[in-house]
């Protein structure tokens, strides 16, 4: 890999703000910025004359942009290539990358949590009374720098790792659609009532951990995520480490039937699936 260079943003982009004063007889898309580096946000449109802004600040292709007042959670992007004729209010300072930083690897940064990070400790105070964040102050954050050879390289790969992505959830959409066709053409028998072949039903144990993975031997909590349509996948569980309350009626065996009663996504309710390979118990009797 090629040598990475620590430099402040003040070095590699530059402010560039096109203020645009508004006519009345004019209307204006108005877009602002998604937290998480998630992009823009498009608004409805407004007219001249339903402002009391002086200017707009038009938002250029490839523009990095940010909202003062939102900073600390990560409302900053970079304009997509493609983007039209979109304007914002002064609250959106916009930058433009120079000959040292291609706009397509600071839009890698805008989704990191080191850049949410740094705008967040350039944002004091709580809540409603948090300082905006000045472009001036903006412009010192410090960022790794690869060469343009290594941003084209990085982005390629990124490229490639999202076409990935892509291609397996068209792939799961498939699978999902697949499944429901087959479910809906089971074979036309007799009936019965689920009582009449459960042995035993059995409430599962809410309980408030962490995300930590559990490590090999130790207890864990299934979470929702681990039904899924006619699967079951072991591997979606919290580490568990006050047994309180647990006993081994809690525990799940193979071939145990796992129905989903609440979730807070309304459409998965009511998933169900066999449980299968089973990683071995580790609760007290």
């Amino acid at each position: 890999m090629s040598e990475w260079e620590r430099v402040r943003l003040g070095e590699v982009i530059a402010l560039d703000v096109d203020a645009v004063p508004i006519t009345a007889t004019d209307s204006y898309d108005i877009v602002g910025v998604l937290n998480r580096g998630r992009g823009l946000l498009f608004r409805e449109p407004i007219a001249g004359d339903e402002t009391s802004y002086k200017t707009l600040n038009l938002i250029r292709p490839n523009q990095i942009v940010y909202s003062r007042l939102k900073a600390f959670e990560g409302a900053i992007t970079v304009a997509p290539n493609d983007l039209g004729e979109v304007y914002a209010s002064q609250e959106f300072p916009t930058f433009t990358c120079g000959e040292r930083m291609l706009p397509e690897y600071f839009r890698l940064l805008t989704t990191t949590k080191r850049l949410w990070e740094q705008l967040q400790a350039l944002s004091t105070g709580m809540g409603g009374r948090r300082e905006r964040v000045k472009p001036a102050d903006f412009l010192t954050i410090e960022v790794a720098l690869p060469s343009l050879s290594e941003q084209f390289r990085i982005l390629d790969v990124m490229a490639a790792v999202d076409a990935q992505i892509d291609g397996l959830d068209v792939e799961k959409q498939k699978a999902a659609s697949l499944l429901a066709l087959v479910r809906n053409a089971h074979p036309e028998g007799t009936e019965h009532d689920l009582r009449s072949i459960v042995s035993r039903i059995q409430g599962g144990k809410s309980v408030q951990a962490s995300d930590d993975k559990p490590r090999t031997g130790e207890s864990a909590v299934l979470k929702l995520s681990a039904i899924q349509l006619g699967a079951f996948v072991a591997s979606e569980a919290k580490r568990l480490v006050d047994l309180t309350g647990y006993t081994n009626a809690h525990l799940v065996a193979e071939g145990d039937l796992l129905i989903t009663r609440a979730s807070g996504s309304f459409d998965r309710v009511g998933y169900a699936t066999i449980a299968r390979n089973v990683p071995p118990p580790d609760l007290p009797a």
